[in-house]
């Protein structure tokens, strides 16, 4: 899905992703891939959405924090265009990804 969605930033197209097992994926000599096992994210990461620039990207939400305005904040994970940003985001700027449960 974001290979989909870099493709397309930049005006190329992608073909539509296959979901293998990672046995399976590995075995053909192929690694994980970038955007859905990011190194340095915890096993207990859970997926989000994250608003970045007007759009929802997928992300991690790594922990939450309440802030000093009394509104919680996300620490996530996600990917930026050709790499991982981690970042503090406000609780509007985050929902749960329903499409990875």
């Amino acid at each position: 899905m974001a290979g989909q969605r870099l493709a397309q930033q930049y005006g190329r197209e992608a073909s539509e992703p296959e979901k293998v097992p990672l046995s399976v994926a590995m075995s053909a000599g192929l690694a994980e891939c970038f955007h859905c096992f990011p190194e340095h994210v915890p096993l207990d990461a859970k997926p989000c959405k994250v608003l970045v620039g007007g759009t929802w990207i997928d992300g991690f939400l790594l922990e939450w924090r309440r802030g000093a305005d009394s509104r919680w904040k996300g620490l996530v994970n996600y990917g930026w265009k050709t790499e991982r940003r981690v970042s503090l985001k406000d609780q509007s700027e985050l929902r749960p990804d329903t499409d990875k449960r």
